[in-house]
């Protein structure tokens, strides 16, 4: 199991303090100086360990240990461990956002889900990786080559599989969406926000669900991967396929040798803006009202969500980053990033959690039959 890297300062420090002391009293000069060094290196590494961390992060606590303090303290500790589903009463205090302000965004008038181009100033809004698939600025999108610029040749709301026995993709367009829960959403956590709005160029295709069991199994078979024990679980969802994060991606490598197109799993923003635009949120927002009692929602990716917890690229952070300050898996040492949101409920959860806002810390490492996975490509 990967040790955290908070963990591992303490642990340097601890050592140092022991060789510092056994070098002041051991009276064998060769043994004492040996001792000395030891404490000199150890005490450098923790400290450069401790400034890496501050530095990629943005905080010296971990997530996951932030999370453990508000649910021993009564808070939201809006954490989800095995056997938990998270949830608690009150609310956590958490510090603010590092890296400052707010974008300075003017969106020109469009709405959400509105492809219209938005003439935004201030902050240039780009992902940890640039160009390849979340939120981008129309200076951005300016700098990119003509080909890049060009409008995709698929369709909006097309449906097709790129080869035999890999997954359904539709695709969605470019738009601009609010991410994350209003200050007035009583159901919302820390984590689930600030709320912000994001602009998502040139669209991406998703599964239309989430990847199952059988189609996993092919990977399992091609690529060697190990069978993972979740144990028998009641009202287990369909969809449930017990794996890791590294399995997830290892399944995403696995369809981009298979096709020549890079499929991954999606961000955090990238499966929220999903829901937001094809998914039960945009259908209960277009009635006003919300769905009918009974009433089922029609389009493809209405059960998003909905019956499985489902996990994304980002690593968690205790509230939503800013725009280009997104801690990714792809980007971000795995000691940085042993917990990942999963978005969405399985069945028998607190149902808040389904909730388009909702963002979860999930141990990477830990399977769960509760937890499955989409892909998404970009546009092409």
């Amino acid at each position: 199991m990967p040790i955290d890297l908070d963990t591992f300062v303490v642990v340097a420090y601890a050592v140092t303090i022991l060789a510092a002391v056994y070098a002041e009293f051991t009276k064998n000069r060769p043994r004492a100086r040996r001792s000395a060094l030891l404490a000199l290196s150890t005490a450098t590494l923790g400290g450069l360990a401790w400034g890496y961390a501050v530095v990629q992060r943005g905080y010296v606590v971990s997530p996951a240990e932030t999370q453990t303090r508000a649910r021993s303290s009564g808070g939201d500790a809006n954490l989800i461990w095995p056997g938990r589903s998270g949830g608690g009463g009150g609310r956590a205090v958490v510090a603010d956002r590092p890296g400052g302000r707010e974008p300075d965004l003017d969106d020109g008038g469009a709405g959400e889900g509105d492809s219209g181009g938005p003439s935004w100033t201030g902050s240039i809004i780009t992902n940890a990786t640039g160009t390849d698939g979340a939120s981008l600025s129309l200076r951005s999108i300016l700098s990119l080559p003509a080909s890049k610029r060009a409008e995709p040749s698929d369709l909006d709301g097309e449906v097709k599989s790129e080869c035999e026995n890999c997954p359904q993709m539709i695709i969605i367009a470019g738009g601009t969406v609010v991410i994350g829960a209003a200050d007035g959403d009583l159901l919302a956590g820390p984590a689930d926000r600030p709320q912000q709005r994001m602009r998502f160029w040139p669209g991406f295709a998703i599964s239309l669900e989430p990847i199952s069991a059988a189609q996993m199994q092919k990977a399992r078979d091609a690529l060697g991967l190990p069978a993972r024990d979740c144990g028998a679980q009641q009202n287990q969802p369909a969809h449930a396929v017990c794996v890791t994060a590294e399995d997830a991606e290892a399944y995403a490598a696995w369809l981009t040798r298979r096709t020549g197109k890079r499929y991954r799993l999606p961000t955090a923003a990238e499966w929220e803006y999903a829901v937001r635009t094809r998914g039960v949120a945009h259908v209960a927002a277009a009635n006003g009202e919300g769905l009918l009692p009974g009433q089922m929602p029609t389009l493809p990716l209405a059960g998003m969500g909905q019956d499985l917890s489902e996990m994304t690229s980002d690593c968690f952070d205790p509230y939503v980053p800013t725009p280009g300050r997104e801690r990714r898996s792809w980007s971000t040492p795995p000691l940085l990033c042993e917990t990942r949101v999963i978005k969405g409920a399985a069945a028998g959860e607190d149902r808040s959690y389904a909730r388009p806002a909702s963002r979860r810390a999930w141990p990477a490492a830990t399977p769960l039959a509760t937890v499955g996975f989409r892909v998404m490509r970009e546009r092409s």
